[in-house]
């Protein structure tokens, strides 16, 4: 759904090829947060053609390649629009599940193994803020405005949560030390 809902979103922009999606998508770092990979836009150009959603406009020639122009269709505008509907319908929660389930497992045996990893995720998340702040500074550079406070808003957001997320990993490392680990939520339950 997301692919399709940003696909359609920037094709509601102006006509474009899927390499110039991609690329909007690099530049303003929305592959960080959205996790759509460069094939997936391309994927879902061709099925939303066979769907009717957008229809080929134009081919242009780029030295020895061809760059399919796409331009959406009234039918991809009324699906834009229920799928941004359907986005703002559903519940936006933030939870690191990998970490929340390896957690609810950890025995005091696995301390050793488990604490460097915590050094290596919080370098990776302060590596994904770095990207994150810089996203937002590349976005201002290729859009050449002050940015709307709705994207300022979506940045602010994000580098909350990665923030959160390496205080929490921070906790971790002065607790878990201390911490009777049974390798469950609560230890071994009295069920009969």
């Amino acid at each position: 759904m997301l692919t399709r809902l940003v696909v359609l979103g920037c094709l509601m922009q102006w006509p474009m090829s899927g390499y110039q999606i991609q690329l909007i998508l690099q530049v303003s770092q929305t592959e960080q947060w959205a996790g759509i990979l460069p094939g997936s836009v391309y994927h879902a150009l061709k099925k939303l053609e066979t769907e009717g959603m957008v229809i080929l406009k134009e081919t242009e020639k780029t030295g020895n390649r061809l760059k399919s122009i796409y331009e959406i269709t009234p039918e991809g505008k009324d699906e834009f629009t229920k799928l941004l509907k359907e986005a703002w319908q559903k519940p936006c929660l933030h939870f690191p599940a990998n970490i929340y389930g390896a957690l609810s497992f950890l025995n005091s045996s696995q301390l050793d193994e488990v604490l460097p990893l915590i050094d290596t995720q919080i370098v990776m998340l302060k590596a994904e803020l770095d990207e994150w702040n810089n996203g937002e500074t590349a976005k201002k550079r290729f859009f050449s405005t002050e940015l709307p406070d709705y994207i300022k808003a979506i940045f602010e957001n994000g580098r909350k949560h990665i923030e959160l997320d390496i205080e929490f990993l921070k906790k971790l490392q002065q607790t878990l030390p201390e911490e009777k680990l049974t390798g469950g939520f609560y230890g071994k339950p009295d069920i009969q």
